[in-house]
């Protein structure tokens, strides 16, 4: 897993919103598409539109890796990332940093420096942890 930028939105338009930006999306959806298209394509549907621009490939054990990408990423595209957040329809727009817990019986912290939040704040995107059992703990 790694860290990437979600924007979300019952009605968003991903093509209009990113029009013009130069954030590449790997992931684009619309509320209503399947949620598991490929397994399940009669199965539960999605309720809403957005995109994925991948922010770090450093996977859920390397989270200070993907901080730093993060800060890079959001220095280098803080215009494009402004725009995003104000684009019609956007509901939701945050970085999700994904983490490995390597067994349910230890403890793990993350610090997400001053340097970061400051700059997802200026630019209006929240941040998600989203935390997973290491692979063979769960």
């Amino acid at each position: 897993m790694s860290c990437v930028l979600r924007v979300l939105g019952e009605h968003l338009d991903p093509g209009k919103c990113l029009s013009g930006l130069s954030l590449a999306p790997y992931q684009t959806f619309r509320t209503g598409d399947p949620r598991f298209p490929g397994s399940q394509p009669d199965g539960p549907r999605l309720d809403s539109s957005g995109f994925l621009v991948e922010v770090s490939p450093k996977d859920g054990g390397h989270v200070p890796a993907q901080v730093q990408d993060a800060i890079r990423f959001v220095q280098s595209n803080r215009e494009d990332l402004a725009a995003v957040v104000r684009c019609a329809d956007v509901e939701q727009a945050y970085l999700d940093f994904m983490w490995d817990l390597p067994d349910s019986s230890s403890c793990q912290y993350n610090v997400f420096p001053t340097e970061l939040l400051g700059l997802c704040s200026e630019v209006g995107i929240s941040i998600v942890i989203s935390v997973y059992a290491a692979e063979g703990t769960a």
